[in-house]
């Protein structure tokens, strides 16, 4: 059973935000906060302004201790780490600080028993996610397997507070998305996917959005028995994404669920130049797979 070392923290509507900031600071005073420290830009592509974070050499050290083999049987999160500990989410769940951040009041949201990172989300995941996402503005990702990301075998849904982008573009991905597209496949975007809006009633509904992710793992034949192949789902408060996988990096660019949204992570310069050269949403397409739609802003013709 899952247990860590603080007396469990009961949740509270309306009390995250607080606890994920106090929670901050006993990690940050323990030392055991090992954020990756970046530089920022944005870099356009396709009509997107991506956010390009470059490792610096600390954030490079402690960006490979976090995806470095383990050996067998090692958890993280059973037992987690008392200074990790923000609240319990209900009776299944706990949410936890992610030790290797890159942004601020990055929380993970973990099953209390063992469950793989290549199971599919259950119902159970939808309720704590949709709690989680009722208490501030924030985006919120599953990367199913190593291919789609993943770093842990312990499932977990990760969530980041909002606005990841600049400018006025909470969601740098946002820009090629459009209210017009009837089906759930937006033209904008050169990866392939389900997608769909969402209303405010789904998030009281957390069934409505569990049965929308079943049907677009069912749509795109993600679903392996009660395992997923490689996917990442992506959800705002206002849509959500499922990307199928093909491979967990393009000419040594790893990429997770942040891609999807927008940033991407590089650890030298090498990288990014290559990254700025071929253009991010191509990057993409090459992790995951290509959308045929693709169709990029001011030109007639798809470009896949």
């Amino acid at each position: 059973f899952f247990s860590g070392l603080m007396a469990e923290v009961a949740w509270v509507r309306g009390a995250l935000c607080d606890r994920i900031v106090q929670a901050t600071q006993r990690a940050i005073s323990a030392g055991t906060l090992q954020s990756i420290t970046t530089t920022k830009q944005i870099v356009m592509s396709d009509g997107v302004p991506f956010v390009l974070r470059l490792m610096e050499r600390k954030g490079e050290k402690r960006f490979d201790t976090a995806r470095a083999p383990r050996p067998e049987g090692f958890n993280p999160f059973l037992p987690y780490e008392e200074t990790m500990y923000v609240c319990d989410v209900g009776e299944r769940h706990v949410c936890l600080l992610n030790k290797f951040n890159v942004v601020d009041r990055h929380i993970l949201i973990v099953t209390k028993e063992y469950e793989e990172q290549t199971r599919l989300l259950n119902l159970h995941d939808f309720v704590a996610l949709a709690d989680a996402m009722a208490e501030f503005p924030a985006l919120a990702f599953y990367n199913c397997g190593k291919i789609a990301g993943a770093s842990q075998h312990h499932k977990h849904i990760q969530m980041v507070p909002l606005p990841l982008g600049e400018g006025g573009l909470d969601v740098p991905i946002s820009a090629a998305l459009s209210k017009e597209e009837p089906t759930a496949v937006q033209r904008g975007l050169s990866f392939r996917h389900n997608f769909c809006w969402l209303q405010p009633q789904h998030w009281e509904q957390p069934q409505e959005l569990y049965d929308r992710y079943s049907s677009f793992v069912d749509a795109l034949g993600l679903r392996d028995g009660e395992a997923g192949k490689p996917y990442n789902l992506l959800v705002t408060r206002d849509w959500m994404m499922v990307v199928p996988r093909q491979a967990e990096d393009h000419e040594g660019v790893v990429v997770n669920s942040f891609g999807f949204f927008g940033a991407l992570l590089v650890r030298d310069q090498e990288q990014l130049d290559w990254v700025i050269g071929h253009g991010a949403m191509r990057l993409l397409a090459k992790v995951g797979f290509p959308n045929e739609r693709w169709e990029i802003p001011g030109d007639a013709v798809p470009k896949c």
